[in-house]
């Protein structure tokens, strides 16, 4: 696991870049036996705010991983963004 942190970004420009590196990964095709896809993929959690006093550190990265895991335990190869402000989830993306 390993994670990005972006600064001075838009939800839409988070999404772009997720949607980037999920279908990049998964166009390399690399091979992986135990997966029911047949190749690695990525589950991401993300979390976005427009106002970084909303959340501390900490809260932002303990958001950011239970969205990971969300992610994980939907399947895997799909992207959970949550908003600090609200603690909802506000977007599942899915690929095939």
């Amino acid at each position: 696991e390993f994670f990005i942190i972006l600064s001075s970004t838009t939800l839409e420009s988070l999404d772009i870049l997720a949607d980037k590196i999920i279908k990049g990964t998964s166009e390399l095709s690399i091979p992986h036996k135990t997966s029911p896809f047949k190749t690695i993929t990525v589950s991401a959690g993300a979390v976005f705010t427009d106002d970084p006093g909303k959340c501390s550190f900490d809260e932002l990265i303990n958001l950011t991983d239970k969205a990971l895991y969300r992610a994980k335990n939907s399947g895997r190869n799909c992207y959970i963004s949550e908003n600090c402000s609200s603690k909802n989830i506000s977007q599942m993306l899915t690929y095939d």
